[in-house]
């Protein structure tokens, strides 16, 4: 397996959804060129990806979504000069994820 890439500290309630058997690949937050406070995070594993949503004052309230890879379709990566954009869609949801503002790496 490949080496893991973390970007970003996993929170510890972020981390405590965690498998005996799942493996973090890659933490990415948001970039702060975008957004000041409160920065979502996406963390990627071995099966499935956890989108971390800290919101209120002080990141009080956090919404926490899991996607596991094979309820997800249609993956499409956009890539600026800077920043990055995941858009994928749900066999089971009509709404796409859209993980956006994720700073481009290589």
């Amino acid at each position: 397996m490949e080496q893991t890439r973390t970007h970003a500290k996993i929170p510890s309630d972020a981390s405590k959804m965690f498998l005996t058997d799942e493996q973090v690949l890659l933490a990415v937050k948001q970039s702060r060129w975008k957004v000041l406070f409160n920065l979502d995070m996406i963390v990627v594993t071995s099966q499935r990806v956890i989108r971390y949503s800290p919101s209120g004052f002080f990141g009080i309230h956090k919404d926490i979504e899991d996607y596991r890879y094979e309820d997800m379709t249609n993956f499409k990566v956009s890539r600026g000069l800077f920043f990055a954009t995941v858009t994928t869609s749900h066999r089971f949801n009509s709404e796409s994820l859209v993980l956006d503002n994720l700073p481009k790496v290589g």
